[in-house]
């Protein structure tokens, strides 16, 4: 039942296009197709910023994933997303077993699995192909936790093992599974795990975790060794304290978001805290603190959901809390939905605790039950609708990003993200009106006095917008603006082939095809088998009526470049 209802839920979902980081890490790359190297997933990082030197991210199973839905689907998004749905009621169904395990009971087992299954927020890691990942980690983690349940309720060793193997698995799919030593620890300190022995607990317990935390020492080494060249981005001298205040804030917001959820948009910015008090996130911060120590104190005498539950939430929360400032960009500490993906299941567990309680203490009375009933069906279809709806905006690039750049207007990233999708959908006006906006905000908020003090990835996003910028000029044909900015971004990599090409189409496009043809030659020589360089190319000669020449190129790309390899055939059809 579990599954047919999260079907349902997704089902508008499976028609999505790519979106985002989809394109990059998905539909563009041509190593998906070679399986002969899927080894080499294990060896390398997940994907590279080469001109920032930085190189993020190891996700080995990930990538080893992609290759086989690529051997499977291809590039049609139809079958990544059934993936990633699989991988949702996977979830959810761990999920309802470690409830079950818990508190014996299955309704209020499936009411924690059917809020963390519907809830809108999880469309942004399930309705997100991207977000596969976040996806394995916690079945990584879900299937852990289960399997070390079972191993703590009869004692079969091969419980234990197994729940060492999901964890590893975890690892590999995404970093986040690092916490699970800490919820066992938590499941130890609330007296929750069913035992079947007895002695001296927390020796014996001491000595569970032990085997996890060499694991993941393990990992954490090889993770250092394969990303020998990862850094964090600019912009983290704030202190400690700073990002925690800030991080509790954002729990207010996202715990309303969780209890109400409308107005999702993807990426939320937190302004960081201009001092070191703030009330509200000091009241947040402690009301955390009391509950945690009640519950402690209090051990199994409340309700197991409701205090693993809570505990849970915290925890999955931690690596978002700023102490490690591993999302902190100039002025902001980003939050994205998708970081309440295994938190949400902690929170479906404190929900159905509190709501199970009531229920037994109203059982006999009959207007209670009726009231009762008729919430939990209004809650389901309301999560459920609410999440259909949620994965229609994901159905087109366009209608996201300006949903997004709705809400966060003065966001660089949103902003420079909409520049994009216009100029994908063929409205090059629009792309240069916020790539304009985009590059001012990226210069105010880096807080660099010029572009060469810029950090790199800083440098990186700059060069970006302006290479951006020069293609949108040269749709409108505004062919001085273009050749400004083909300069400018010259000047900020002046070895890049698309300078190269950039600069020579706004030369040839203001009619100085002498002068654009060395950039052309250049950029060509680096890149032969690109269309448009070679197409731009063949046109600078012809303009220059070197048409010997120009045929020559031409039938050079006929054999190497598919574009060109059509159009030869095509005339051959007409015996031209």
């Amino acid at each position: 039942m579990l599954v047919v209802i999260v079907l349902i839920v997704y089902v508008n979902s499976w028609g999505n296009p790519f979106i985002l980081d989809d394109v990059t890490h998905i539909e563009s790359p041509t190593d998906l197709d070679q399986w002969q190297n899927w080894t080499e997933v294990f060896t390398s990082p997940f994907f590279e910023f080469k001109e920032a030197g930085l190189a993020q991210y190891y996700r080995p199973l990930v990538k080893l994933t992609y290759k086989i839905e690529r051997i499977l689907f291809g590039i049609n998004p139809f079958g990544y997303h059934l993936v990633n749905t699989a991988f949702h009621c996977l979830n959810t169904l761990l999920l309802y077993l470690i409830c079950r395990l818990l508190i014996g009971r299955a309704g209020p087992a499936f009411a924690a699995a059917l809020i963390f299954g519907i809830h809108p927020l999880q469309t942004e890691e399930v309705t997100y192909i991207s977000g596969l990942g976040g996806l394995g980690g916690v079945t990584g983690i879900l299937a852990s936790l289960y399997f070390f349940l079972r191993f703590m309720k009869n004692g079969r060793i091969i419980w234990y093992l197994a729940s060492l193997c999901f964890f590893l698995i975890g690892l590999f799919y995404k970093e986040i599974a690092f916490i699970l030593p800490v919820m066992l620890v938590w499941l130890f300190i609330t007296g929750s795990p069913p035992r079947n022995r007895t002695g001296n607990r927390w020796t014996t317990d001491l000595l569970y975790i032990i085997p996890y935390i060499l694991c993941l020492g393990g990992y954490l080494y090889l993770r250092a060794f394969i990303l020998v060249k990862t850094d964090f981005p600019a912009g983290m001298d704030e202190g400690a304290w700073i990002r925690f205040l800030t991080f509790g804030k954002g729990l207010w917001i996202y715990l309303g978001l969780s209890l109400f959820p409308i107005h999702l948009h993807f990426y939320r910015s937190l302004a960081l805290l201009s001092h070191c008090w703030h009330p509200l996130s000091l009241i947040g911060l402690c009301c955390c603190a009391v509950f945690l120590l009640r519950t402690v104190l209090r051990g199994a005498r409340i309700s197991p959901l409701v205090s693993v539950g809570f505990g849970w939430f915290m925890i999955a929360l931690l690596p978002f809390s700023g102490i490690v400032p591993i999302l902190l960009e100039t002025e902001y500490l980003y939050w994205a939905e998708h970081f309440m993906y295994l938190p949400l299941a902690g929170l479906g567990m404190v929900l159905a605790g509190l709501f199970s309680g009531w229920l037994s203490a109203v059982w006999n009375r009959q207007l209670p039950r009726i009231i009762a009933g008729a919430c939990s069906i209004l809650l389901v279809l309301s999560l459920g609708l609410l999440t259909i709806r949620q994965n229609g905006f994901w159905s087109d690039e366009l209608i996201f990003f300006e949903r997004m750049a709705d809400y966060e207007p003065d966001l660089f990233r949103t902003t420079g993200l909409l520049g994009v999708a216009y100029l994908k959908g063929g409205r090059p006006e629009d792309a240069l009106r916020a790539d304009i906006n985009a590059r001012k905000l990226l210069l105010s908020h880096s807080g660099a006095a010029s572009e060469e003090e810029m950090g790199l990835m800083d440098q990186y996003m700059l060069k970006v917008l302006v290479g951006r910028m020069t293609r949108s000029y040269l749709m409108l044909r505004q062919y001085d603006s273009a050749l400004e900015m083909a300069r400018e971004f010259q000047v900020l990599d002046p070895e890049s082939c698309e300078g190269k090409y950039l600069l020579g189409r706004a030369f040839a496009g203001n009619g100085n095809n002498e002068e654009a043809l060395p950039f052309l030659l250049a950029a060509y020589s680096q890149r032969p088998d690109n269309f448009e360089i070679t197409r731009s190319l063949i046109f600078c000669y012809q303009n220059l009526g070197e048409f010997e020449r120009s045929q020559q190129i031409w039938s050079e790309a006929s054999g190497r470049i598919p574009e060109f390899r059509k159009a030869k055939e095509i005339l051959k059809k007409r015996d031209k």
